[in-house]
């Protein structure tokens, strides 16, 4: 039999770390890379296709592992099947849900439509499904505190306290940098969106290489959050 598939998994085993590790590296770019693609409205082509469909993948088997994966309740390991997947439809399953069903429709619109443009026109309210998945990837970072506990035990188990600290303070940077990062692409996002012909600070930078427009953004947004 091979182990977390015919079998539950525990939720400290090496395959459950595994696939922990995976969905953290997959998270990191939802929550980096995602927001940039919605404020800058980029084609998802080349590169950011094949990223879009690793993404998607991922976070579609991982819903199918999480209800082969036990759980702690009171201290106590629980790795019936049954109660495992009642609390994995009661807890995280509508949220990691939402954000594949999205793409998933998006999808299966393109194939249905096959280049017809009546189809897709006609579709166009169910493509805007897609962009609300981009969305709910983004407020997915709540899944940081489930994927957070895998870790967490592994730094406790494997790392000293000191090292623990340092590993601390270098992820409370990396938050900071995350929030500068959603305020830069909110802030562009707004001047972008709700402009209505209005002059705004993007006419200044129009033109110029998005990276120059990007660091732009984040004078204004880390001023206005200062």
């Amino acid at each position: 039999d091979f182990y977390g598939i015919t079998r539950p998994m525990d939720p400290s085993s090496g395959t459950r770390l595994a696939i922990d590790c995976v969905t953290f590296v997959v998270l990191l770019y939802d929550l980096t890379v995602v927001p940039y693609i919605m404020a800058w409205d980029v084609p998802t082509e080349g590169a950011l296709k094949v990223a879009s469909w690793i993404t998607l993948t991922v976070w579609t088997l991982d819903i199918l592992a999480s209800f082969r994966t036990g759980y702690y309740t009171d201290g106590d390991l629980e790795m019936r099947s049954g109660p495992i997947a009642r609390h994995y439809l009661s807890t995280w399953f509508l949220l990691d849900l939402a954000v594949v069903a999205g793409d998933w429709v998006a999808i299966a619109i393109a194939v249905v439509s096959g280049g017809d443009s009546g189809v897709a026109t006609r579709s166009a309210g169910l493509l805007r499904m897609a962009k609300l998945g981009r969305l709910l990837r983004i407020a997915g970072f709540v899944r940081m505190a489930r994927i957070g506990e895998s870790l967490t035990r592994l730094l406790e188990q494997q790392l000293a306290q000191s090292v623990q600290v340092v590993v601390q303070m270098i992820k409370l940077f990396f938050i900071i940098l995350w929030v500068s990062h959603m305020a830069t692409c909110a802030w562009y996002a707004v001047g972008a969106y709700t402009s209505g012909g209005r002059e705004n600070w993007l006419q200044q930078v129009d033109g110029q290489d998005p990276t120059y427009e990007y660091f732009t953004a984040y004078h204004w947004a880390v001023m206005g959050i200062a």
